[in-house]
């Protein structure tokens, strides 16, 4: 069983645009490291073997448009205490990739969270309140979606890509993984 999700990876270019817009004081939070930086698109869960054949099959059939999206805002969500990166508004091509993904999974009757989607970008953990303002809104071009493996470590949780798809128009690879 693995426990996978669907997410937005910013690329080199989008990491290096957080580093540099994250205020230096993030309220004594635990910064994510980089390779964990990433939007959840639908997050599905533990799935045996067959299911995650079945997901792959799912996002290889997904046809949506490459977007930008630009964060201005960088929010502290108590209940998780997390620093949040949360984008000014969610442009059409991201919320049609994000109800192709659901309505896919939906027809293949695979588990996922179905909860009204509210995308954001967590920068650190256990912050508290405070913490600054970002530098400059942070626009990160996507041109691909991933499938991410959510593992736990004694350090804390590692997310590894498992799986990358293109957004057609873009330059990306397909379904690799």
């Amino acid at each position: 069983m693995a426990r996978l999700f669907f997410a937005l990876q910013p690329d080199a270019r989008g990491r290096q645009a957080i580093a540099c817009s994250l205020p230096d004081d993030l309220a004594a939070a635990r910064p994510l490291p980089e390779s964990n930086l990433h939007v959840t698109l639908v997050f599905l869960g533990e799935l045996d073997g067959d299911q995650e054949t079945a997901v792959r099959a799912v996002a290889d059939e997904i046809a949506a448009s490459p977007f930008a999206l630009c964060f201005s805002e960088l929010a502290y969500w108590p209940r998780s205490r997390a620093r949040v990166l949360v984008p000014e508004e969610v442009p059409p091509a991201a919320q049609a990739l994000r109800a192709e993904l659901a309505r896919r999974l939906r027809e293949a009757q695979l588990p996922f969270d179905a909860r009204i989607w509210h995308p954001h970008l967590t920068v650190a953990r256990r912050a508290r309140r405070g913490g600054g303002e970002l530098r400059a809104p942070i626009t990160i071009a996507f041109n691909d979606f991933v499938l991410m493996r959510s593992r736990t470590e004694p350090a804390g949780a590692v997310y590894e890509p498992v799986g990358r798809w293109s957004l057609p128009g873009s330059s990306g690879v397909g379904g690799v993984g």
